[in-house]
């Protein structure tokens, strides 16, 4: 168990073991994910759509599906060879819905994403719309559709992923606990992540329900429940859902549908489908750095975070980039004296991957050398670990063996 207190800061690398693409890879999947074909309401009585079609006209549409309950069944009653393959789908109220055949990049507000990536060539999809939040709305759904795409049940098992390190965490949060499983809640520990996936907060979910020791029921609750209850993942820029709403992976790349009360597709189109308009019903859970940066109640959101980090004595940072956007939202100063405040009796340890950020290597060196109380010797310990893999630097770097 985790006696210290510890604060693990996630940033995307966190995630990438779990299938989940970095910075211009997440770019390029998410340009590809745009020909994907879905169904796209006819606003008009004509067959097809030449043309790319304005999201504006189709989106009461999309939002008439989302709320009759059409995104989770729609029996689809004729199919006409044509242009594009036209449908027609039956909502509870018997309301006809005609839609086509269509690529998501057909539609302009996504043609225009598309485009604008292309031209800037950015360094990442935050950034991105960090400076150009005209196209914030097409860019959450098609973050949300790309992450929804690459849900992966199978890269928590060893045999499919050699890196994965929430096995680690977990040994560390439930050892020491069989003589007593109620120590489980003891644990000092506080997870603030910047991803939107819902990857570690599945993993915990799921794998500690499984315990034995931690599923006994007492007043209606198990151990383990309690502990996931407190336990409360901090995701700074929203997340994709909850998990009561849908399981991990639900929105996949699925081939087959299975509707109790109608017929089987054996077609790509449904899911496509099915997750496009999930994320048009979830992108707004989603913010950017520039939402933060125009939230009202951003100082004190910064203030409830730079709370944690002088809460903790130990802080880890696995998979993070130290953006310096980032670094603010955590209440993390940008100047020598403001570190005496927060880092003072503190041991930080972050994966520096092979070594490669040198300049960050020497800054935290320069922390390590001025941040002292009183002028004496005790002050903020820096630990780095050069490793490749995240299990290695929290195997070998960043885990405690005689001292706890």
């Amino acid at each position: 168990m985790l006696r210290t207190r510890t604060l693990l800061i996630l940033g995307a690398g966190a995630s990438f073991p779990y299938g989940y693409p970095l910075g211009k890879k997440l770019i390029n999947c998410i340009l590809g994910d745009m020909n994907d074909e879905i169904l796209i309401p006819m606003v008009a009585k004509t067959a097809s759509y030449s043309i790319e079609c304005e999201f504006s006209k189709i989106k009461p549409i999309f939002s008439h599906i989302v709320e009759s309950g059409l995104s989770k069944r729609y029996p689809l009653v004729q199919e006409r060879d044509e242009t594009y393959t036209s449908r027609e789908l039956r909502d509870k109220n018997q309301r006809l819905l005609r839609f086509v055949k269509m690529k998501i990049i057909k539609i302009d507000m996504f043609k225009k994403l598309h485009d604008a990536l292309i031209d800037f060539d950015p360094i990442s999809i935050d950034a991105f719309l960090r400076d150009n939040p005209s196209h914030a709305e097409a860019g959450k759904i098609m973050i949300i559709y790309s992450l929804l795409k690459r849900e992966q049940q199978d890269k928590f098992t060893l045999q499919k992923n050699s890196d994965n390190w929430y096995s680690l965490f977990l040994n560390d949060l439930i050892s020491e606990c069989s003589d007593d499983p109620n120590k489980l809640l003891l644990n000092q520990i506080r997870i603030t992540t910047f991803n939107y996936d819902l990857s570690l907060d599945f993993y915990l979910q799921s794998k500690l329900n499984k315990v034995e020791v931690f599923s006994k029921k007492e007043n209606n609750t198990t151990l383990s429940e309690q502990f996931l209850k407190n336990l409360k993942i901090k995701h700074v820029y929203g997340k994709m859902y909850n998990l009561d709403e849908i399981s991990y992976g639900d929105y996949a790349g699925r081939i087959l549908r299975q509707d109790p009360d109608g017929p089987t597709y054996h077609n790509d189109l449904t899911p496509n489908f099915e997750r496009f308009i999930f994320a048009f019903n979830k992108y707004e859970n989603i913010k950017t750095m520039y939402d933060e940066r125009n939230f009202v109640g951003m100082k004190e959101e910064i203030a409830i975070n730079k709370k944690d980090l002088i809460w903790a004595e130990e802080i880890i940072f696995i998979g993070f980039g130290f953006d310096r956007d980032n670094l603010n939202m955590l209440g993390i100063p940008d100047n020598l004296q403001g570190y005496n405040e927060v880092l003072p009796v503190k041991t930080i340890r972050y994966l520096n991957y092979k070594g490669e950020m040198r300049s960050l290597s020497q800054e935290f060196k320069t922390l390590e050398r001025i941040c002292r109380i009183d002028n004496n010797s005790k002050g903020v310990t820096i630990i780095q670990s050069d490793a490749d893999t995240i299990c290695s630097a929290y195997q070998n770097d960043f885990k405690k063996y005689l001292f706890k």
